[in-house]
């Protein structure tokens, strides 16, 4: 039997090497090829060459460009007609959209659009409804749709974003399918290097330390933390909040907070950072205030490390965490976030036993393998 032919979309090369990278080495090991069409970059052709897949250069633009995108199609359109794929499969909010619309006028069979999260619960107006009529449309040329997360099939179901029958849910609380929790071990760190950065940070042993890991724009709460850090640290002189990700100019955050991120003493603030293991094994306590996720890997990662989580209940964020067992969900006002850091920080114990629960709770619920497993059963045997 010959090896399927696999296409997936995505817009960056970042997203592979944060979601895909481990599933497509997997995949490559069955009886399945498979070829990604991305923007090209650096990233992508060492991605390729390390992982032993195909690349196609198609330049998918994060934003909307109607010039721009119809090229794309066209360019996927003549990739998918060339090589004859199985199945095609797109990520991102762009790359799903172009990718099921290139598949459908080429007939394939199998056409998969990953939903990652809703790009237009934190729109309003005008905007709102034309993405929300894209992700019906993306939906609709597709056939079948995996939702990362239950709340985010929910809010699917109840929004008639497409047909019911076309759900595909993966594990037990879904899973965007790059997770591994065995990978994220607090234990494995060195003590060491643990000590060179908390050096290098000014951190120093009496100080308890909170993060937020990812990009720094409005959706994921970080106004609202930086207001609530003013009265943390007008209450407590041991804490430091711990910052890394990119400011992005698309949904950017103020000036007036970008200002207070740099200067203040208590803030660490990194814009790239490689091994983020060794970031996560500084901190006490993750908080991730997010106004919409599909699947929080961030807060995940975190309870693998035995960290406890704060978060919201948003769409994404509630899958993430037990409340009370793993973490605490706040709301979205700054004094609500800094009652419940406040609470960690009071309560010693309960941060220890929240982050050990944390770590059972993603061992048991998402496990690569299985994910995997049931990824190939369910999408690619169809």
């Amino acid at each position: 039997m010959h090896p399927k032919k696999i296409l997936h979309v995505v817009s960056t090369a970042d997203f592979i090497d944060h979601f895909l990278y481990d599933n497509i080495i997997y995949c490559n090991k069955g009886n399945f090829v498979v070829t990604v069409a991305c923007t090209p970059d650096e990233l992508l052709f060492d991605l390729a060459k390390s992982g032993g897949f195909s690349v196609a250069s198609v330049r998918i633009n994060r934003s909307y460009t109607p010039w721009a995108d119809l090229v794309a199609v066209r360019k996927l359109r003549k990739l998918i007609r060339k090589n004859k794929f199985d199945i095609v499969i797109g990520h991102t909010p762009k790359g799903s959209l172009l990718a099921m619309i290139a598949a459908k006028l080429e007939k394939v069979r199998v056409r998969i659009y990953y939903r990652h999260g809703i790009l237009y619960q934190t729109a309003s107006g005008f905007k709102m409804s034309i993405l929300k009529e894209l992700e019906r449309l993306t939906a609709r040329c597709a056939t079948g749709v995996i939702n990362v997360s239950k709340s985010v099939e929910n809010f699917a179901i109840k929004n008639r974003l497409n047909a019911y029958e076309k759900n595909i849910f993966l594990g037990t609380h879904g899973s965007c399918g790059a997770f591994d929790p065995h990978s994220f071990c607090k234990k494995s760190i060195s003590p060491l290097k643990i000590r060179e950065l908390k050096n290098l940070f000014s951190i120093n042993s009496k100080d308890i330390v909170i993060g937020y890991f990812g990009r720094m724009v409005n959706d994921k709460g970080i106004n609202e933390l930086i207001v609530a850090w003013e009265e943390v640290t007008n209450k407590f002189n041991n804490v430091k909040l711990l910052l890394a990700g990119e400011f992005e100019e698309r949904d950017g955050l103020p000036q007036k907070t970008r200002d207070k991120i740099k200067t203040d003493s208590t803030i660490i603030f990194l814009d790239y950072y490689k091994e983020i293991k060794v970031l996560y094994a500084l901190l006490d306590i993750f908080i991730l205030p997010s106004y919409r996720e599909g699947l929080p890997t961030v807060a995940l990662e975190a309870s693998a490390m035995e960290i406890p989580v704060i978060t919201t209940r948003a769409t994404g964020c509630i899958d993430a965490i037990i409340n009370n067992v793993t973490g605490l969900f706040c709301t979205h006002n700054s004094q609500n976030i800094a009652k419940k850091i406040t609470f960690y920080i009071e309560q010693p114990e309960v941060r220890k036993i929240h982050g050990q629960n944390g770590r059972n709770f993603v061992l048991t619920h998402f496990d690569q393998r299985v994910i995997w497993e049931e990824f190939v059963k369910k999408v690619l045997n169809i």
